[in-house]
């Protein structure tokens, strides 16, 4: 878990299998402090957490990535240039309880991240 104090995110919307969602990074948690020191940008795998947290946050529970098919990191994201981002994520449930997910983290017209994979409720 990456939330409190790496960012906090709010649930704009959710309807149906669609979710919206405000992210609020602090661009002086210490992970920036490491990532990297006098060019602080957001960790992809802190992205990725990003987008996990946010939907067990909107479905209610505890999920594990189970499979990235397709991870794109487009531009890096530094947090003192925009300390504001969204989420947008896509989500429906196959028959075997999977959920296959795709999601990205974006800014206006910029996207940061894209993520296409599947996520498993935990037990």
């Amino acid at each position: 878990m990456v939330s409190g104090d790496l960012f906090i995110y709010s649930i704009l919307q959710h309807d149906g299998n669609r979710i919206q969602a405000a992210i609020k990074l602090n661009p002086a948690s210490a992970v920036y402090a490491g990532h990297f020191p006098g060019f602080p940008v957001t960790p992809g795998v802190c992205q990725l957490e990003m987008i996990g947290e946010i939907l067990e946050g909107a479905l209610g529970g505890p999920l594990r990535l189970v499979q990235a098919k397709n991870l794109k990191f487009n531009t890096l994201h530094e947090p003192g240039k925009a300390p504001e981002v969204e989420a947008t994520i896509a989500y429906r449930y196959r028959e075997d309880g999977i959920l296959e997910v795709t999601g990205s983290i974006h800014e206006g017209q910029t996207t940061y991240f894209k993520l296409k994979g599947e996520y498993a409720r935990q037990p």
